[in-house]
Order: structure tokens, then C-alpha cells, then sequence
């Protein structure tokens, strides 16, 4: 990634050099590895998935392809199943990588004067993001523990 800051990116606007690069908040589960990562264009949450994740590349977003094209700092969004959620998220491609999926948090690092207080203006949110997080998977697995296999059908079928 500091190649492409280092040269894709180097001057532009947007960019703050002083942020530089870090991870924080990684989780590996059975499926996907998840963390924050900040860069200095943006921060964001970043999802590698462990398996094939069952959702098909655009023809343009084939590793074979993105290869040759330049960086692209979004890819197309994708809705995505990352455990019990259904998320939006951005396809990319890095070479020495592959592809990862992102969930861009903030995009204008210029005004911050380094990696630290984007952590200090962010980090709140962030862990409060979380929580909610857990406590939505918390309450599912609560709701689904009580449910057994034919009151589940006759939900799904809709009958009493």
C-alpha cells in the first residue's frame, strides 16, 4: 500500500503523508478477517475474506485485469453477507494482495495532523459502532437459540 501512496497517489489533494499507515481492531473468524485501516487517503474498514465469499467480480475487477490498470482508490459496491450481516461494501484490488472488500469511514485525512488524531477524532465512533455491532449478533443468536427447527419453518412458510 505505501507504493501506491508513495507514487499513484503522491501530490494529490486528498492525500495526508503524515497520517501514514496502520491497522487496528483486527478479528479473524471462520469466514473473514476484519480490521480498520488507515492509509493516507482514507480510513476505512477493510474485510479479507478466508474462503470464496460467493459473490462473482465484475469482469473488470479480475485480478488478470486489474493488474494492468491503474489504482483505483474505490471499486464498485457490492452487497456482501460478512457473517449474520448484509453489507455494502467496495470491491478492491492490490497487487501483491489481491482482492478485499472496504467500507470507507472517512476520506478527507488532509486536515488531520497524523495517524493519532484521526484516532482520537474517530476512535469513539469506531468502538460505538462495534458495541452495536455485537449487540445486534448478540440479540440474533439470543432470538435464534430459542427457535426450533419446525417453529423456524412454519415461520419461513408463514403458517400458525
Amino acid at each position: 500500500m505505501q507504493r501506491i501512496g508513495d507514487s499513484e497517489l503522491a501530490g494529490r489533494s486528498y492525500v495526508n503523508s503524515a497520517v501514514g499507515y496502520e491497522w487496528r481492531g483486527l478479528t479473524v473468524g471462520e469466514d473473514w478477517a476484519e480490521a480498520y485501516v488507515l492509509t493516507p487517503w482514507m480510513l476505512a474498514r477493510t474485510y479479507l475474506p478466508l474462503t470464496a465469499p460467493g459473490v462473482s467480480l465484475p469482469a473488470e475487477w479480475e485480478a488478470r485485469v486489474r493488474s494492468e490498470q491503474p489504482f483505483q482508490l474505490i471499486g464498485p459496491a457490492m452487497d456482501v453477507v460478512v457473517g449474520e450481516d448484509l453489507l455494502r461494501l467496495h470491491l478492491q484490488w492490490l497487487s501483491g494482495y489481491g482482492h478485499l472488500l472496504l467500507q470507507p469511514l472517512v476520506q478527507n485525512l488532509p486536515r488531520f495532523a497524523g495517524a493519532a488524531d484521526v484516532w482520537a477524532v474517530w476512535g469513539d465512533v469506531l468502538a460505538a459502532r462495534d458495541r452495536g455491532r455485537e449487540e445486534r449478533l448478540e440479540t440474533l443468536r439470543q432470538r435464534d437459540a430459542g427457535l426450533d427447527r419446525r417453529e423456524f419453518l412454519r415461520r419461513m412458510i408463514g403458517a400458525d
